[in-house]
């Protein structure tokens, strides 16, 4: 695992499905240009494993 490759942010939730909703919506540009990076260097892609919390990840 490269730990570079980590998207994270600050932007709290507080189990809160309508401030997940709109927080992950204000990532998803910087999760797909990163994503479309690693895709673009790599010599092969067998496999893609999203990890997302949008309420929390307690």
């Amino acid at each position: 695992f490269i730990d570079n490759l980590k998207k994270k942010g600050r932007l709290g939730s507080g189990n809160n499905w309508a401030c997940g909703y709109r927080n992950g919506s204000l990532a998803e540009e910087n999760i797909l240009n990163s994503l479309r990076w690693q895709l673009e260097h790599a010599d092969r892609v067998d496999t893609i494993l999203p990890i997302l919390s949008l309420a929390g990840g307690t």
